[in-house]
């Protein structure tokens, strides 16, 4: 029984090392360029990024999200300073749609439609009430120094974008991980039985 156990044991690493499709992440980091910046994402919450051929990354619903962007300097991991921009979440990709969430419009005046942030960091937090498709936009108007060539009306922007799926439908833990720490448990069981045993 003893060498059952140490047989299963051993095989923890190896097994974890097994893909497991019904894994959720808890973070996922995205980036693109623009003209004069290059933009970082990451998502902080359940996402599920892992099926064949699954397009974009699963969010679920009525979950708190973090998003954290950062803006660095191009082709460079260091942080561009006093960066005007806006962070806007919809629900289409292929349009304006509905809005969510506009950082700016919760900050400031309506009509002033930047934020700045001297340090190239910008954190936000939302919730999706239900499944649907989020557009995480990400507007660039420059830096304090140096507009966009486009102009503070016409930033560049790129959108990240997201699946809110039922959270029911989210699993949160690897199936495989389930299976090994039943199994783990029921050797354990059995062996102290073996050894109480006269």
């Amino acid at each position: 029984m003893c060498l059952i156990l140490s047989a299963l044991l051993s095989s923890i690493p190896t097994l974890f090392l097994i893909p497991a499709y019904a894994a959720v992440d808890s973070s996922l980091v995205s980036g693109t360029s623009l003209e004069g910046a290059d933009v970082q994402v990451e998502a902080l919450g359940p996402i599920k990024f892992d099926e064949p051929n699954q397009p974009i990354p699963y969010l679920a619903n009525g979950t708190d999200y973090t998003f954290i962007v950062s803006f660095f300097e191009p082709n460079s991991r260091k942080l561009l300073k006093d960066v005007n921009y806006n962070i806007v979440i919809t629900d289409n990709p292929f349009g304006p749609g509905n809005e969510l969430f506009n950082a700016a419009k919760q900050a400031n005046d309506p009509s002033n439609m930047m934020l700045h942030s001297a340090t190239g960091n910008a954190t936000v937090k939302y919730n999706f009430n239900k499944p649907q498709t989020a557009i995480l936009r990400i507007q660039f108007y420059g830096t304090a120094n140096n507009a966009t060539s486009s102009g503070q009306q016409q930033p560049q922007q790129h959108d990240f974008e997201y699946q809110v799926i039922d959270s029911k439908a989210m699993p949160e833990f690897p199936l495989i991980a389930v299976v090994l720490a039943s199994s783990l448990v029921a050797a354990i069981v059995v062996a102290r039985t073996h050894i109480k045993k006269p």
